[in-house]
């Protein structure tokens, strides 16, 4: 659920007003009260009433001038007005959302790399201390894998390795499904144990071109 955006003072009264048009407190061509006393009413300064005004002066619900005052000019643009100015502040809010929901993307995109970084990193420990170990490997041009999903394959079948990642243009692909479809490049995270290694290195460095 998107939060509500803090609205500026001035634009909060302009609404108020507009919303009073509306509701018929402010009939159309009477005057309102002028700038000393809705700035005491709403109790801000004048210039923060000379600010609402000119935003209804721009969309035409309201005239006015030293002379004549405040007047009511339409309330259809005022209808108008509150239309606009509610569709400005939910695009504001959502556009601070997708904002603050990228920025938590990031980070944990950054939480995933340390992970990662972490997790190859037991890799090189001594093999003694487990029975499974994470391997790394980058596919090469050509290779039988490119175009292929990992369902059609085979991988597991053919290898007894299970992919964990697979990196891609910066852009890591975590567990990915049997749809999955390599690319050249892709640079495959997978665990087996040392047995299967072998097999599983010659499986994805296997050249279309060598049959």
């Amino acid at each position: 659920m998107l939060k509500e955006k803090a609205m500026p003072r001035y634009t909060r009264i302009a609404m108020d007003i507009a919303e009073a048009i509306l509701n018929e407190e402010y009939p159309v061509g009477t005057k309102i009260s002028g700038r000393s006393n809705l700035a005491g009413k709403y109790q801000v300064s004048p210039e923060t009433i000379r600010k609402a005004i000119a935003l209804l002066k721009d969309y035409e619900v309201v005239s006015s001038s030293p002379k004549s005052g405040i007047r009511i000019l339409n309330a259809n643009n005022a209808a108008q007005f509150i239309k606009d100015i509610a569709s400005s502040n939910d695009n504001e809010t959502l556009k601070d959302e997708i904002k603050a929901l990228l920025k938590e993307k990031n980070q944990l995109d950054q939480k995933i790399n340390d992970h990662i970084d972490r997790f190859l990193e037991i890799s090189h420990r001594p093999k003694h201390i487990a029975s499974f170990y994470p391997f790394e490997l980058t596919l090469c041009k050509g290779a039988r894998l490119v175009n292929q999903t990992i369902s059609e394959s085979r991988f597991w079948y053919h290898t007894g390795a299970t992919i964990l990642m697979v990196k891609r243009k910066g852009k890591a692909y975590l567990s990915p499904g049997p749809d999955f479809k390599f690319k050249t490049h892709d640079i495959l995270v997978f665990i087996c144990n040392s047995e299967d290694y072998n097999r599983t290195r010659s499986f994805i460095n296997d050249i279309e071109d060598e049959y």
